[in-house]
């Protein structure tokens, strides 16, 4: 009846429709889907899927051409494309940064300024090298920090690392103290004196001995908000900070507390991931300093940029919203160095331009969809065996997919081993996702596939968050 209500009423040209199931996580229905498709063809639908965001749920989002898939969950906030990375299928329909709005056919409406025509901060990157025996501050932002305590301004500190330091070295052989269940490093907390998977949450005493070599002696590499923590108390020892991160706010009253005291002005310094960068007014702060700001970028996903920009941008607005004016500081390695000194406010249109032409050159979204086949098996050759008889069996099908999907790999998974099973994955982009999709179902269905991947787990994704 909504979709009648919709499809009927000329004055509306798109809508927001969130289509899940009264128990949430069933695919929606096959009337739904082809009610869908009947829309008029000068409309179109957002289908926020919310739980039901399964495959199937992407299946029935994407089929028909006017109907957008949104992975993220709408907000309605003015900075939405940016704040939903994924939200590329709504930036391609309505033209934003391409011809379509210069013909006048949808106009695109920006903020010029801020409320209360208010300036926006200052930002000033910062080059800057970690070392293990030095301090993760520079010494520009710590003489900010100065400056603007000494005002009773307030800071915010933006590290998206937990723990004490992200990585374990022997200091004998060099070996590196990884997870037994997955292909990562093992993450010191200082705190608890233990040593943590982020991914499995395997947990484990710290060691005194060297797996590999028997060694005695460990160095620890990189820093994380708990060693951050331990800086600002030697640094600043008369001034009050507080820490929010996954570890630090699993007990549930503590990061309205920590809030509270931070907007009461009761908190001077406030740290943290990236749980402090979105959506908090505090009309105190002065200044935010943002810590590694370009670890975001070595991610092996195509929108590690694009989230990159996002990000810093959302976190520099915690900055000059009272009757301070704000500054930002943004430390960085050298190699990075050109791409954060662009992140600014009016540089937006320029830097969502140079990334369409980037994503046009390798056809990823939004000039194509992304469909990721995802495989995996705790026996790591039958995992191998199976991912090369799949690879055999589409390559004996090319004819039938060659004009609908480009067909990439397979090849393992950035992240190989997670939670003791090996993963692999298969990467298709294409123009027509529901076609893709009968082929891929085809393909899966058959006696022969489904004897090889008998002791597979499989997974396919549509236009993926996450590519790790």
């Amino acid at each position: 009846e909504q979709i009648d209500d919709f499809d009927g009423n000329d004055s509306v040209k798109a809508v927001v429709l969130r289509v899940e199931s009264p128990g949430g996580g069933v695919v929606p229905s096959q009337e739904i889907y082809d009610r869908l498709k009947k829309v008029k063809e000068n409309k179109i639908v957002v289908a926020s899927l919310g739980a039901v965001a399964a495959s199937g749920g992407y299946y029935i989002a994407c089929a028909a051409d006017k109907i957008v898939a949104n992975p993220g969950t709408v907000t309605g906030s003015i900075g939405v494309i940016l704040q939903f990375p994924l939200f590329e299928e709504l930036f391609r329909k309505i033209g934003i940064g391409s011809t379509t709005v210069k013909s006048g056919k949808y106009k695109l409406l920006r903020l010029g300024s801020r409320w209360d025509s208010r300036t926006l901060p200052k930002i000033q990157p910062v080059e800057f090298a970690f070392s293990p025996a030095g301090s993760s501050i520079s010494d520009e932002l710590l003489q900010k920090m100065n400056d603007v305590l000494k005002k009773d301004g307030q800071v915010m500190l933006l590290l998206n690392r937990r723990g004490f330091a992200p990585t374990v070295k022997c200091s004998d052989c060099g070996h590196s103290l990884k997870c037994p269940n997955c292909s990562v490093g093992l993450v010191y907390h200082r705190s608890s004196n233990s040593l943590k998977c982020h991914f499995c949450d395997y947990q484990s005493r710290t060691t005194d001995t060297c797996p590999q070599c028997s060694g005695r002696s460990f160095q620890y590499y990189g820093v994380g908000t708990q060693k951050l923590e331990d800086e600002i108390a030697v640094a600043f020892p008369n001034v009050t900070y507080a820490r929010i991160d996954l570890d630090s706010v699993k007990q549930g009253s503590n990061l309205p507390r920590i809030l509270n005291d931070f907007r009461k002005g009761k908190i001077k310094i406030l740290l943290g991931t990236q749980m402090i960068a979105k959506s908090f007014d505090f009309p105190h702060v002065a200044l935010m300093g943002i810590l590694s700001a370009d670890s975001y970028l070595e991610f092996p996903d195509f929108r590690s940029r694009e989230k990159t920009f996002a990000l810093l941008l959302q976190a520099s607005g915690r900055a000059g919203r009272g009757k301070f004016p704000g500054e930002v500081i943004i430390q960085h390695s050298e190699v990075y160095k050109q791409f954060i000194e662009n992140i600014s406010e009016d540089r937006v249109s320029e830097f969502l331009d140079c990334e369409l032409e980037s994503r046009r050159e390798l056809q990823f979204p939004p000039h194509k969809h992304l469909i990721i086949m995802h495989l995996k098996s705790a026996s790591k050759l039958n995992g191998e065996t199976a991912v090369n008889a799949l690879d055999a069996v589409f390559r004996q099908h090319e004819k039938h997919y060659s004009n609908v999907f480009d067909l990439l790999g397979p090849a393992e998974s950035p992240l190989f081993k997670v939670r003791n099973n090996f993963r692999w994955q298969f990467l298709m982009r294409t123009k027509s996702v529901f076609k893709a999709l009968e082929i891929i179902d085809y393909i899966l269905d058959l006696d022969y596939t489904k004897k090889i991947l008998s002791r597979m787990t499989i997974s396919v994704d549509v236009d993926p968050m996450d590519m790790l």
